[in-house]
């Protein structure tokens, strides 16, 4: 899935915008995909009905070496849903500054990097990957809070469950480093569907992120 906004420097510290109320997320849908993203919102989604029927395991990302694959492959993944985001670089490589600490899981296939996904846990909302999408939300994340962030998988390998693999992935990890929430920001419809399928909640659409002039979705998911 493409990214959500341009990466940050090793050296600087997040940009957190001051707390605003939930006023910024608009509850009416802005157009007829909106319309559907958010009608899916009121379905019940049971967690337990993931799709995880895939042959392959998750592994850990270890090393310069297999990070560099992993953003290769990000820019392969996004390429295959057209043209790249303003802000991806064309070098071929796409890695910024979480990823020196977030925790990044990778599926191959015939030695081959398939797809791969990144886990950020928090103890502050403003050192969360793009902080400003959640600005709304504040009072409804519980810390320490998890971010799901780059999310891609190989355009071959589609549909074959590795998103809810990945994800069911993560999620169990927060859990067990005892992570009290967990939040995503996207605005791909097939992601928002994801992302109901494992149990989030639909805030509703961040008023301060867009990926090329397409409303960007929140979400939160807690532990209990």
């Amino acid at each position: 899935m493409a990214p959500s906004r341009q990466p940050l420097l090793h050296n600087s510290t997040p940009k957190l915008n001051p707390p605003q109320n939930h006023s910024l997320y608009q509850p009416q849908p802005q157009s007829a995909i909106e319309s559907e993203i958010l009608q899916l919102d009121t379905l019940s989604c049971n967690p337990n009905l993931m799709h995880t029927n895939s042959p392959h395991q998750p592994f850990l990302v270890t090393g310069p070496d297999l990070l560099k694959q992993v953003g290769e492959l990000r820019i392969i993944a996004w390429q295959a849903e057209g043209e790249l985001p303003y802000f991806a670089t064309r070098t071929g490589v796409w890695l910024d500054a979480h990823d020196s600490h977030g925790i990044i899981w990778a599926v191959k296939d015939a030695g081959i990097l398939i797809a791969s996904a990144r886990l950020c846990i928090h103890s502050r909302i403003s050192d969360l990957p793009d902080p400003e999408c959640y600005s709304g939300i504040h009072a409804s994340i519980q810390l320490p809070v998890a971010s799901l962030t780059r999310l891609v998988v190989h355009p071959g390998y589609r549909r074959q469950g590795l998103a809810a693999l990945l994800d069911s992935t993560r999620l169990a990890h927060a859990e067990a480093a005892g992570c009290k929430s967990v939040v995503s920001a996207t605005h791909v419809q097939s992601r928002i569907k994801q992302l109901l399928a494992a149990g989030f909640k639909n805030c509703g659409i961040s008023a301060d992120a867009t990926v090329d002039g397409q409303s960007t979705f929140v979400f939160i998911k807690y532990f209990f």
